[in-house]
């Protein structure tokens, strides 16, 4: 085995991976034992949200050896595991929420409420949140949690 790619294996979160291209992956982020910004463990925010790092390790199903993944390719991910992080639950006067809202990236639509609950308490519009610095945020949906790329948006509009 090639040693440049080879690394520790510790935490990590299975995931459905949306590309760009449309293609879909299925596979285990690695995750920190420690959070660079918070208490706790790393979450996929977090390794998400790494503008240090472009390409991460990434475990695919089908494909024995670990392979690197472009991260601004990422469209949406959707955790698949029981060890992935635990999102706020979404309810219809939940404040850490937007209105229901309606999504389309890389030719998806998705329909959920985008979450907010990472914002400072003033500023939680979601024009704040798609001007924030950070690339990934969470959408709620019926069928579970996304982590959407803001980078590959095409649209977002509230439901009627």
């Amino acid at each position: 085995m090639n040693r440049a790619l080879q690394i520790e294996k510790g935490l990590s979160t299975e995931v459905l991976a949306l590309m760009a291209d449309q293609q879909e992956i299925r596979g285990r982020f690695f995750l920190a034992d420690h959070a660079q910004y918070h208490f706790g463990s790393e979450n996929l925010l977090d390794v998400l949200n790494n503008c240090g790092k472009q390409f991460l390790p990434f475990s695919q199903d089908d494909v024995e050896a670990v392979v690197l993944i472009q991260t601004s390719r990422i469209a949406g991910l959707q955790p698949r595991h029981a060890d992935c992080p635990d999102w706020p639950p979404t309810q219809e006067d939940d404040p850490q929420c937007w209105q229901p809202a309606k999504i389309v990236f890389a030719g998806i639509s998705l329909e959920g409420r985008v979450h907010l609950g990472d914002l400072h308490p003033d500023r939680r519009r979601i024009a704040d949140l798609l001007n924030h610095g950070n690339p990934f945020f969470v959408f709620e949906t019926d069928e579970g949690s996304w982590i959407i790329n803001k980078n590959l948006l095409n649209l977002l509009a509230p439901l009627a």
